[in-house]
């Protein structure tokens, strides 16, 4: 029997979908440690009871113990901000070196100053601690690498939505002639910048329909043409889907981003600004969609007047083309790395 520890940050309905795909497999035991859900987004999750909020524990102490009681040969931690996994997972692996430990990055290398630093005093403090770095795509490749970890110990495919949950549009043979963004109302995800640039393209015949809440709510203008649905739980969201249209990821920073792969498989054509790291995956230029530069002024009025120009035919080809894409990565394929891992892990007890 494999115990498999995960001490996880922020929860998220493609994750739980994750885990759920090797729970089918036989011979794994799983437990999941994970932060308190964040109040920003209040996702409703129906959690088994291999899940405990690291928030109920008393203590680190009381953390530790039950983690020591659980006994896993294999541990998964989210990076290293949190100090008591790291604490914890030092502790636990000084007792049973044979553990097999994993750590998860999304984070793309961008060469700062602050990324050089940090993996030096990472390759020289806390790499010993992991043996493996599981990542979402080729930047975060080259983060691990920047770490310390050898090529053939990092892993790629962390990130997976559940795409069996999202409706396709394949079926449809009309164009909704609507633009969707689905994020939190911050800075960094572009909002206002994307609601500014439909209100100048004055599309009189197309919608924008923005899915979230955040900090920026209260500064959002009164546009017409654009929709607000507030904050959808994941649940709800494949019925929004249903109607099509494009969809619009336009963040100034975006280490990968589910979502994508949520509205790929859900058959959407695609405008992603060139910081959302998904697009390496799920966006093949001028095929499923395009992309766009905050460095270039104007860029993203242009992209969205380009693609609007595009006869209905070729959205809808582009849609299918998203879902195609969509298959790329799996909660299966997800499964199929862990096993991976613990396959080639010389310290995986038997």
């Amino acid at each position: 029997m494999i115990n498999i520890a995960f001490l996880y940050s922020e929860l998220s309905e493609y994750f739980i979908g994750c885990i759920k795909s090797i729970k089918v497999i036989k011979g794994l035991n799983i437990k999941v440690i994970h932060w308190r859900i964040n109040q920003d987004a209040p996702f409703n999750f129906n959690l088994s009871t291999e899940y405990r909020d690291k928030s109920k524990f008393k203590d680190t102490i009381e953390l530790k113990s039950h983690l020591e009681n659980f006994a896993p040969s294999v541990i998964f931690t989210s990076g290293w901000i949190d100090k008591d996994y790291i604490k914890i997972l030092q502790g636990y692996r000084k007792k049973h070196p044979e553990v097999t430990t994993i750590i998860g990055l999304d984070n793309p290398w961008r060469g700062t100053l602050k990324q050089k630093l940090s993996s030096l005093v990472f390759k020289n403090t806390l790499k010993r601690s992991f043996d493996y770095a599981w990542v979402p795509g080729d930047k975060q490749v080259q983060f691990a690498k920047h770490l310390g970890f050898k090529a053939k110990f990092i892993k790629k495919g962390f990130y997976s939505a559940e795409i069996d949950n999202f409706s396709e549009n394949l079926s449809k043979s009309t164009f909704s002639k609507r633009f969707i963004f689905a994020g939190r109302y911050a800075t960094e995800k572009g909002i206002l910048e994307l609601i500014q640039a439909f209100k100048n393209i004055a599309a009189d015949d197309w919608e924008l329909h923005c899915i979230g809440t955040g900090p920026l709510k209260e500064q959002i203008p009164e546009i017409k043409g654009v929709k607000h649905y507030g904050f959808v739980q994941p649940a709800d969201l494949p019925e929004i889907m249903k109607e099509g249209g494009i969809f619009v990821l336009p963040s100034k920073f975006e280490p990968w981003g589910v979502v994508v792969h949520e509205f790929a498989a859900a058959g959407f054509p695609m405008i992603l600004s060139d910081q959302v790291g998904a697009r390496e995956v799920f966006l093949e230029e001028g095929v499923n969609g395009y992309s766009f530069s905050w460095q270039k002024k104007n860029d993203l009025e242009i992209v969205l007047k380009q693609i609007m120009k595009l006869p209905e035919q070729q959205l809808l080809e582009m849609g299918r083309k998203s879902h195609e894409f969509a298959q790329r990565i799996t909660p299966e394929s997800w499964a199929n790395t862990l096993m991976e891992i613990i396959e080639e892990s010389s310290h995986v007890r038997n």
